[in-house]
């Protein structure tokens, strides 16, 4: 049986939580560190939850991802770092976002976690960070009990495809093919074909 949701991702329910002095609830420090190589050195990447305070951040770098991806709102990140900043995690190098995911649990099927939107930065791109996010987002998502993450793509976006398949993601068979890759004709509604992808968890 999956373990139940923690208090972070409470479908609504409201929790009066006490802030520290950074605008984040007490504990919410860096995740874990990693190192990703550049050419010439190492460089550490801190992962951590979203938090308030790097609204303003995470709207920029959505901003980078077009034309794929297009930055909410400011309301709508407010929830993401209210409710669900452990599924959100940011990359940060040298006190600077290099990335994000934005990712959340299903309360409809709690083994998976769906994730809609993920951006590395254009001056750190190909250097580790997108596989530093997705395995924060695995190694919490496993630790919680769930299965499975999953994301979808346009069919067009033949980046994505190579991106997500290089770091262990399965392309799920679809009903037709677009260009090699594997679509569900309407996933997200009329008209709205994807390629989905799929990434099996172990429990730790």
């Amino acid at each position: 049986m999956p373990k139940p949701m923690t208090s972070w991702s409470t479908g609504g329910h409201h929790h009066r939580r006490e802030r520290n002095d950074r605008g984040t609830n007490p504990g919410r420090t860096a995740l874990r560190e990693h190192r990703i190589r550049r050419p010439g050195h190492g460089a550490a990447v801190n992962i951590e939850p979203l938090s308030v305070l790097r609204i303003g951040e995470i709207i920029d770098l959505m901003g980078t991802g077009a034309p794929f991806i297009t930055p909410r709102t400011w309301s709508d990140y407010w929830v993401y770092a209210t409710l669900f900043s452990r599924t959100c995690p940011l990359a940060v190098i040298d006190g600077q976002i290099a990335g994000a995911v934005i990712a959340f649990r299903s309360q409809d099927e709690p083994d998976d976690i769906y994730i809609q939107e993920i951006v590395t930065h254009p001056a750190h791109r190909r250097r580790g960070v997108t596989r530093a996010l997705i395995d924060a987002v695995a190694d919490h998502g496993a630790g919680q009990g769930v299965r499975r993450l999953y994301l979808t793509s346009k069919p067009e976006n033949h980046a994505a495809h190579a991106a997500w398949t290089r770091i262990g993601f399965t392309n799920i068979p679809g009903d037709r093919r677009v260009d090699g890759t594997s679509v569900v004709s309407d996933y997200k509604g009329p008209g709205r074909a994807r390629a989905v992808y799929e990434r099996t968890l172990r429990s730790p």
